[in-house]
């Protein structure tokens, strides 16, 4: 079938609402972001990041001994060991989070360079429905992959759509932020590599099929190089992936891979589910078009090839799995920004069918909408588990009684320490010192025995990656590693666990 062009031909009231959405999506995000940062509790991953990126390795150390030893490519971990100057603290490491989201949004702004008023609505539709991701959000406060694999893949989808539905050549603006988004998305997490590619192979095939060689050229040359850099990654890496995961933590079968990909499709769509619903009716409106017009509308198009790249990585997630356990809903965050982007191409056809201001009020109540779900997220985003509450139950004893002693016991974290890679051992005993201090109070040394007269002794343990043991276990033994106790009482706080010898601590029943 051949190619139409210009489906969506937006007006003054359309492009002006687009401009004020974005504007008011951006800041409000930009906000949400800040809130999140400060608020959302530490957590073990993070300071594995913190551990290895800290800026006493050298870079060459760095990568040798613990980026290329981690199951993912090392390009986070670089740029974290570059932004160090943002701070010596988890909450300013997070920042690099911030220029993540600049970098997308200059990229985003770059691609729309001399694009048609009709491409920046789509773009800005695009905007609000990825800011209204709950299932997105938490992953802007952490100092981990998944929001710069999330940036990533929307910039690609983004730059993949405006590529296969202009007119003529692409730009040399267009082109490279799509070299820019590909060498990002294929090399920062494996299942993002796996989405990506996927993504971009029904654009790659179609092009071949119809030996359209300009947009062959355009969206294979990024791909094949950053398949290369990923390859070649892969091969430096693959024996310790391998060796990592003989023994891992995710549950194995195809049912824990096909739950995870409709888990998140389901928390995709259903992000916005008025936005969804308008989006359906809008690719519907396309697919009459075509069969009127017996000609495959690019938008639509790209739409069906968005759908068939999503079909690939569900299928190539199914293969992972069924060969090594490998799959959780976190890995797939890249399936969203492709999702997002569907959504977005039916929307702005059923803005534009509505000509006018009935088409702005409808972009004005998605960005309404994904505006109350951003501040829904935001509110629900210190309810997240950490080490943080625990540490504040310790802090307020010590507050007390400045001579309580703080005992963390290697056996209750023995699983989490023992994963590979090896860094995680240090990384366990690093994170207690670390999360202690920035609380106020210090953990003893593993020889130490110290049980001060005056003041209660505690014991410590984040258990989340772990069974809770029985209380009773917890006191046999602790007197087995020389604890003269007679009597331990516990406090459950946040996937943590906190015995003391002082009634008085915290209220809670006892074990004897």
């Amino acid at each position: 079938m051949g190619r139409t062009f210009g489906e969506i031909q937006a007006g003054p009231a359309l492009v002006r609402a687009a401009r004020f959405a974005v504007v008011a999506t951006v800041l409000a995000l930009g906000w949400a972001m800040v809130h999140a940062m400060q608020v959302r509790a530490t957590w073990y991953d993070e300071y594995y990041t913190f551990w290895v990126t800290r800026g006493a390795i050298g870079w060459g150390e760095a990568l040798r001994a613990h980026w290329l030893a981690d199951n993912h490519p090392p390009l986070f971990y670089a740029l974290s060991r570059a932004t160090a100057w943002l701070g010596e603290t988890i909450e300013a490491r997070r920042g690099l989070n911030q220029l993540i989201a600049l970098a997308a949004l200059g990229g985003s702004l770059a691609a729309l360079r001399g694009r048609a008023p009709g491409d920046r609505v789509l773009a800005a539709l695009f905007l609000l429905v990825l800011a209204g991701q709950g299932a997105a959000y938490p992953f802007v406060a952490e100092l981990r992959s998944y929001f710069l694999s999330y940036c990533a893949v929307a910039l690609l989808a983004l730059a993949l759509v405006l590529v296969w539905t202009g007119e003529g050549a692409p730009g040399r603006t267009l082109r490279i932020v799509l070299w820019g988004a590909t060498l990002v998305a294929f090399n920062t997490h494996v299942m993002t590599s796996v989405v990506a590619s996927a993504a971009m192979l029904p654009f790659v095939a179609l092009a071949l099929l119809r030996r359209d060689r300009m947009r062959l050229r355009t969206v294979l040359a990024p791909a094949m190089a950053a398949g290369l850099l990923f390859t070649a990654t892969v091969a430096v890496q693959a024996s310790l992936w391998l060796e990592n995961t003989a023994q891992f933590w995710i549950p194995a079968g195809l049912g824990q891979a096909l739950g995870s990909l409709l888990i998140l499709a389901d928390y995709a769509l259903g992000a916005n589910r008025p936005a969804s619903l308008a989006a359906l009716a809008g690719l519907g409106l396309l697919a009459l078009r075509a069969v009127r017009e017996r000609a495959l509308l690019p938008r639509l198009e790209a739409a069906l090839l968005l759908a068939g790249g999503i079909a690939i990585a569900a299928v190539l997630a199914l293969a992972l799995q069924a060969w090594r356990p490998s799959v959780i809903p976190k890995y797939l965050i890249g399936l969203i920004p492709l999702l997002a982007m569907i959504v977005a191409l039916g929307l702005a056809e059923a803005c534009e069918r509505l000509r006018s201001m009935a088409g702005a009020a409808l972009l004005l109540s998605v960005c309404a909408m994904g505006l109350v779900s951003l501040w829904r997220n935001a509110g629900a985003i210190d309810g997240q588990k950490g080490w943080d509450a625990a540490a504040r139950v310790i802090a307020r004893q010590v507050a007390r009684c400045p001579d309580t002693a703080v005992h963390v016991d290697p056996r209750w974290n023995r699983y989490l320490a023992s994963l590979q890679p090896a860094d995680n051992a240090r990384v366990v005993a690093f994170a207690y010192r670390h999360v202690a201090a920035r609380h106020g109070f210090a953990v003893e040394p593993p020889q130490s025995r110290r049980m001060p007269r005056g003041c209660p002794t505690l014991f410590w343990a984040q258990t989340v990656s772990e069974a809770m043991p029985a209380e009773a276990e917890v006191l046999a033994h602790e007197r087995a590693q020389g604890f003269a106790i007679e009597r331990l009482w516990f406090h459950r706080v946040d996937g943590a666990w906190i015995a003391s010898t002082d009634p008085g601590s915290f209220s809670v029943k006892s074990a004897d």
